[in-house]
């Protein structure tokens, strides 16, 4: 279940951040569909090909107690696979593009939706094709799928949820959103009280959605009242879980505020563990929350939206450094301006599969690590409140089973049972071990505010105060500097040079940079466009030339009709030599094509519009 908030977490980030290839521009929305319809329909008829040898040839030597856990892994495989293959759908038939154009009454949460239906198809068609048949077959197809896609929706709702209220603030509040974008404490802010409100409405979402039903009365819930009373520990509702069908043996508990905290226990289990162990699974869920791990959770999230942003907003000093080191490597030097390693579109998509792998790697080994020792650490409450290991040992052997394979296989964001219950006879033999434990959670917690601490001060310093200027175009400038001093003749460094000295303002610098960087290679649209913004928007009168920037700017455009910035250079370079329709007509067709920020350009067509010479 983990692993499926992983994916989709990679998913969402993956359709807002990656941008479209140039050859997906020229496509249809039909023909797109079309494409991704016959390379989906391929991939599936892969899975289901596999798997149909997968359960001829190995999963007949399963049995029903192991068949799950190679199935559920080779099942998740695929669903990587299919994530994947979303991914390059995304970016080689630039599908958030498409949705952007479409009107859509300018909704995020219609385009998230449309945006994120391929994957949705692709995983259902997933799970279709690796159904078990025969004797490990528990189900119908249609029950199974509609199980499968209840794991997923806890993620994709929240998200869902969270467009929609960003929605609605763009109706009743506008300019809500480029408040968050440019004011760090009040983006912070929003965002603490977002979490807050999941917190709170998440856990009955999951309830509703998982279909589970209070837990009938009866000795068994008596029981468990009196015991989470005896202990002080409030909780709103105990629920079954239905998970799976209630094939699988498991307790979980979910929610931080008490009036919605609910505790999940499957009907396997309670059918499979004697009163006093059961006592003791409700224990291990009682330390996760006496310990504040689901509180630490939330704090986790925030750090993952923090880092995003940090490395969003440091990724020109990652991509100019990783460029200028490894262009004399492995680019030879024409590919650089033949391949488009200098495109928006190609550093965007390099920045973007950064970002996706960093919040992959971010929850896969840091929740992880954290999960595990949460676990343990809540182990270790149930030996304090029972005082004895005895029965949580033997509901853990209960519920993995006997099976040595079972018995022994890890988690990532789990021992194994063997391990676990290792740990626990440990712990009551030399109750060190469990102190030192608690000190390495605390050391492992405290470590990671620490951190998040600096985030925060990081991103509001960023935000506020602009150290990218400040700091890191100076880092760049002065790396560019020293190998220009090896290399003056080199076209790529003296773009990158001028773009950076344009950006700091220094109009002498960026503009003999340029100047000369087409002089040695000309028509490169990037170097044109960015000269002819200096020449369009330089306040000094030494270097304002507005024919020179339309004409550079129309030569860009020439080159790269669908870049919405490069026309909106061309349109501010028309609006200077008076051609204010034009300007807004190109610029109407900038802000069509523009995928972030689309403030800026309405920004420009208002400020065009007013020029328009009144009617009579």
């Amino acid at each position: 279940m983990y692993g499926n908030v992983i994916v989709s977490l990679a998913v969402i980030l993956m359709l807002e951040l990656l941008p479209g290839s140039a050859s997906g521009e020229t496509l249809g929305a039909l023909s797109k569909v079309g494409l991704m319809v016959g390379v989906g329909g391929v991939y599936l008829l892969f899975v289901r090909t596999t798997f149909l040898w997968w359960e001829r040839n190995r999963a007949s030597t399963l049995d029903l107690e192991t068949f799950p856990i190679f199935h559920s892994s080779f099942v998740q495989r695929f669903v990587i696979g299919g994530a994947i293959l979303y991914g390059l759908l995304l970016y080689w038939l630039g599908w958030r593009g498409t949705l952007e154009q479409l009107s859509l009454g300018g909704s995020d949460v219609a385009r998230g939706l449309l945006g994120i239906a391929p994957f949705v198809l692709i995983l259902l068609g997933v799970w279709a094709a690796c159904f078990p048949g025969g004797r490990f077959s528990r189900s119908s197809l249609g029950s199974y799928l509609w199980t499968q896609a209840r794991l997923f929706l806890p993620v994709l709702v929240p998200w869902a949820a969270i467009l929609t209220f960003m929605d609605l603030m763009g109706l009743l509040a506008p300019g809500f959103e480029r408040r968050l974008q440019e004011n760090a404490l009040w983006g912070l802010g929003v965002f603490g009280v977002l979490l807050l409100m999941l917190a709170w409405g998440f856990p009955t979402l999951v309830i509703r959605l998982w279909k589970c039903s209070p837990m009938p009365p009866g000795q068994e819930r008596s029981s468990l009242e009196h015991f989470f009373r005896e202990h002080r520990f409030r909780y709103k509702e105990l629920f079954l879980w239905n998970l799976l069908q209630g094939s699988t043996a498991t307790a979980g508990i979910m929610g931080i505020f008490p009036g919605s905290r609910y505790i999940l226990l499957t009907p396997s289990l309670l059918s499979l563990l004697e009163p006093e162990e059961l006592k003791a699974v409700m224990a291990h869920e009682m330390g996760h929350v006496r310990h504040l791990h689901m509180v630490f959770y939330l704090a986790f999230m925030l750090g993952l939206t923090l880092l995003l942003d940090l490395c969003l907003r440091a990724a020109p000093w990652a991509l100019v450094g990783t460029l200028l080191m490894t262009r004399t490597a492995w680019i030879p030097g024409e590919a650089w301006w033949k391949g488009g390693f200098l495109d928006s579109s190609t550093t965007g998509l390099a920045a973007s599969l950064v970002f996706v792998g960093l919040a992959v790697v971010y929850l896969r080994f840091g929740f992880g690590l954290f999960s595990r020792n949460f676990e343990r650490q809540a182990d270790l409450y149930a030996l304090e409140v029972q005082g004895s290991p005895l029965h949580l040992i033997r509901s853990l052997e209960k519920i993995g089973g006997f099976h040595p394979l079972v018995r022994s296989l890890p988690s990532w964001h789990h021992y194994s049972i063997q391990e676990r219950v290792s740990f626990l006879i440990k712990c009551q033999h030399f109750p060190v071990q469990a102190l030192r434990h608690h000190r390495k959670v605390r050391r492992l917690v405290g470590g990671y505010l620490l951190l998040l601490l600096v985030l925060i001060f990081l991103v509001v310093g960023w935000r506020s105060f602009h150290w990218d200027r400040h700091l890191g175009l100076r880092f760049q400038a002065t790396f560019l500097d020293k190998m220009l001093e090896q290399e003056p003749g080199d076209p790529v460094l003296l773009f990158l040079a001028g773009s950076i000295a344009l950006e700091r303002n220094d109009l002498v610098r960026a503009q003999t940079f340029l100047e000369k960087c087409l002089e040695l290679r000309p028509g490169v649209p990037e170097a044109l466009n960015n000269l002819a913004w200096l020449y369009a928007t330089a306040r000094d009168p030494r270097f304002k030339d507005p024919p020179r920037a339309l004409s550079l700017a129309l030569e860009a455009a020439r080159l790269k009709p669908d870049e919405p910035h490069i026309l909106d250079t061309l349109a501010e370079a028309y609006f200077l030599n008076g051609h204010v329709e034009e300007a807004i007509k190109v610029e109407q067709r900038a802000l069509s094509l523009a995928r972030h920020a689309p403030e800026h350009y309405l920004r420009q067509l208002e400020r065009f519009r007013k020029a328009l010479p009144e009617g009579p």
